[in-house]
């Protein structure tokens, strides 16, 4: 179980994660307990699927790759 604390809407609040289970080879909280001026918001996980996202999916634009390279060019010219 995990707890959390902050500002929401100019006011505290917390949050705790708890019932961990292992759900598509991941560990992920499955329950998570919002409170705030006395009022609990309670989110239940059931199941979870990923959807196959390839590496290519998560590659960062042209304009970024570019840049990227540039800097790795610069950083073996040094």
């Amino acid at each position: 179980e995990g707890t959390a604390a902050g500002e929401l809407s100019g006011g505290a609040y917390r949050r705790v994660f708890g019932d961990y289970r292992e759900l598509a080879g991941t560990l992920v909280q499955t329950r998570v307990v919002l409170s705030k001026d006395g009022i609990e918001v309670v989110t239940t996980l059931e199941s979870l699927e990923f959807d196959g996202v390839s590496e290519a999916d998560l590659a960062p634009p042209l304009a970024i790759q570019r840049l990227l390279a540039a800097e790795a060019a610069e950083d073996l010219a040094r």
